[in-house]
């Protein structure tokens, strides 16, 4: 997660918001190295897309203007496109390191829009209920990364990588042992493709090269 964090930052300093975080955009090189891949939902900084989206909050999005994979997207992407920018990276990578620790996204709704309310409203899963051995400030790292309101996330990647690494892990915390079974898995990614094609790589595997 540092490593995907540091490339966002750097794309980030280019003026370029990627906007389809996910672990399937993650590629691990044999040596590994973390790759970010899939670039084809990228926008400039300071460039808002076109959209027949009203601004107002309450306004239900449009499906068929939304750009993104709706388990990692943050509240903005699909209610307030025009609002999007970097910190809109940071709440979808912060979806990802929940995915990666627990093999489950943040809400496996069934339907598209009851995800994006959920995304929009509802209180983010503890990362503790589901690993215990989580340290809290890592907890506290990942809900500041998935706050609804991008005024309360980080300000940008620099910060992030700051905090993770600052992240205390004990001895026993063990980021290739994931509360995720076969079963939570397979459930989890048919969500997840409901949302948009993608192809998960092992999410232990991806965790280990990128801490």
């Amino acid at each position: 997660i540092i490593q995907a964090a540091r490339g966002l930052h750097y794309a980030h300093s280019q003026g370029v918001v990627h906007g389809d975080v996910k672990p399937a955009n993650m590629l691990l090189s044999q040596d590994g190295t973390v790759k970010i891949t899939d670039l084809g939902l990228a926008r400039l900084l300071n460039h808002s897309l076109p959209t027949d989206l009203g601004s107002d909050a309450a306004t239900l999005p449009n499906p068929h203007a939304i750009a993104g994979t709706v388990s990692f997207m943050p509240p903005e992407q699909a209610f307030r496109p025009d609002e999007v920018d970097h910190r809109a990276d940071i709440y979808s990578l912060g979806c990802t390191l929940y995915f990666l620790l627990t093999g489950r996204v943040l809400f496996p709704e069934e339907k598209m829009l009851a995800t994006l309310l959920a995304h929009r409203d509802r209180p983010r899963p503890l990362l503790q209920a589901i690993r215990a051995d989580a340290p809290p400030d890592l907890e506290a790292v990942y809900q500041r990364m998935v706050a609804p309101l991008a005024a309360d996330r980080y300000g940008s990647m620099a910060e992030v990588v700051e905090a993770l690494e600052a992240c205390e892990l004990p001895d026993t915390f063990d980021p290739s042992i994931s509360a995720m079974t076969s079963s939570h898995f397979n459930e989890d990614s048919s969500t997840m493709l409901k949302d948009g094609p993608t192809t998960c790589m092992s999410a232990s595997s991806l965790l280990l090269a990128a801490t």
